[in-house]
């Protein structure tokens, strides 16, 4: 008796066609953007810088966001998982810089 070919095919590598694909990437940018900028923005009014200071902590952080994603996505040797990743700022340490900001930076006597 003959076994029946089976596909062995990733989820990750299915083509959803042009339409799915434009929507999920739409999506995936919306989200990246969303997460990178408000970090920035929380900081910066935070600590009362101005908005030409604001804007450069936001370029900042997506350029460093959009290379740790690259790097993700495209992966090097023994680094980088080649999945479509967000490597962006993370909301954990928010609470911590507004203290210290807002409290004139710690190091007071």
């Amino acid at each position: 008796m003959k076994t029946p070919h089976v596909s062995h095919q990733r989820p990750e590598d299915e083509n959803l066609g042009v339409g799915a694909n434009m929507a999920y990437g739409l999506q995936h940018v919306l989200t990246m953007y969303g997460g990178i900028v408000a970090v920035p923005l929380i900081i910066g009014q935070a600590a009362g810088l101005s908005p030409a200071d604001i804007g450069l902590l936001i370029a900042a952080s997506l350029f460093a966001g959009g290379l740790a994603t690259l790097l993700q996505t495209l992966g090097l040797p023994f680094f980088g998982c080649q999945l479509p990743l967000v490597q962006g700022v993370s909301f954990s340490g928010v609470a911590t810089m507004v203290a210290i900001v807002s409290s004139g930076g710690g190091g007071g006597v």
